[in-house]
């Protein structure tokens, strides 16, 4: 990992806990419906591309040490699978026991099994999505989990360039195809392009830990990034094919982590604990404005008020879900994987084990 001072002692990014934490907050402002535009993006599509962008990131860096895949797996499953399952469950049971609260119809057991599976189907509404709405990027990390564990097994080294140059070629076989099936048009996203310039950043930092920038040209190349952004800013043309490319994202967090390594950054403790909670906040936020609103709705409060309250919700409920489900879920399902395969140790009768002491050996003839 690239980490300065307080960060190498606990092996926390705290600028990247808090990057995080802002994209969720973001899709939670999209679900609340206070949205703004950027050339065609609202708050959560934005704030969902900037987790792709540090899923890129994240991964690449934490492979720097160790091509080891069985160790990739069993922290990929128990990072993203227990909390997704506890919330598929909860959904699954709440179509059945409450189906009003919910758009869409009573799910069947072949489409409650690929939302399991991270595998999403097409829904009444025309959209590619598993139960879980927001579990749609999910199933995207998890090919990306599978593409990138493929570049390991392949070639170590040359993994960061086999896993962009594949989701390069989903993203270009998209333009090519132009599916019109909604499946294959899922995968063949250009989404793909902002995990691409994630790793792109990684290998990046890598090569600057090597042979440091120094200040001046770490606030020279983050000071053309800025002015970069602030161009797709204020014209529209190099903004929308910026957006369009995920170029914006990769320019956003390339910046940011760029002055993280050089000057260092926050070390607060809520830092890390609002990074920790963030992916709770991501996957229940919906389900907790939608039934909040209900609720808030009928005292007849501002909007506003509504809203505050809903946001204020949300945390509190990611807050106790990442406590009590998530943290907890994630180390017993890390213990478990890591557990399978292993022999337990044979231990032997005392009376056996003495009796075989005793027994004289032969010695071995040497011919």
């Amino acid at each position: 990992m690239l980490l300065r001072g307080e960060e190498r002692k606990d092996g926390t990014l705290y600028w990247l806990e808090l990057v995080r934490f802002f994209a969720a907050t973001l899709v939670v402002f999209a679900h609340l419906s206070w949205n703004v535009d950027f050339y065609g993006l609202d708050c959560g599509e934005i704030g969902v591309e900037i987790f792709f962008v540090m899923s890129g990131i994240v991964i690449a860096l934490s492979t720097q040490r160790s091509g080891d895949l069985r160790r990739f797996f069993v922290n990929r499953v128990s990072r993203i699978v227990p909390l997704y399952w506890f919330v598929t469950g909860a959904v699954v049971v709440g179509m059945f026991v409450a189906p009003s609260l919910f758009t869409s119809s009573t799910p069947t057991a072949s489409e409650i099994v690929k939302s399991f599976m991270f595998v999403p189907y097409l829904q009444e509404s025309g959209k590619v999505l598993p139960l879980v709405e927001v579990g749609w990027t999910l199933c995207l990390e998890m090919v990306f989990y599978a593409i990138y564990a493929g570049s390991m097994a392949i070639s170590y080294k040359w993994r960061n360039a086999i896993a962009v140059g594949v989701l390069v070629g989903l993203v270009g076989l998209g333009l090519v195809l132009q599916p019109v099936n909604p499946m294959v048009a899922f995968y063949l996203t250009p989404k793909w392009l902002a995990f691409a310039f994630g790793v792109g950043i990684a290998v990046g930092l890598a090569r600057i830990q090597a042979q440091p920038l120094g200040q001046g040209r770490t606030v020279a190349v983050s000071g053309a990034m800025a002015v970069f952004l602030g161009v797709c800013l204020v014209v529209p043309a190099i903004g929308q094919v910026a957006a369009d490319t995920k170029l914006v994202w990769g320019v956003l967090m390339g910046m940011l982590v760029l002055l993280e390594v050089q000057f260092g950054g926050m070390k607060f403790g809520w830092v890390k604990t609002a990074g920790a909670i963030t992916y709770a906040l991501y996957i229940c936020n919906l389900y907790v404005i939608i039934a909040g609103q209900k609720v808030l709705g009928r005292l007849g409060l501002p909007e506003i008020f509504v809203g505050l309250g809903l946001v204020g919700t949300s945390m509190v409920v990611s807050f106790g879900l990442w406590k009590w489900v998530d943290a907890p879920g994630a180390r017993a399902c890390r213990d478990w994987l890591n557990g399978l395969g292993r022999r337990e140790p044979v231990i032997l009768d005392r009376a056996v084990v003495a009796e075989r002491v005793e027994e004289p050996v032969e010695p071995e003839v040497v011919k």
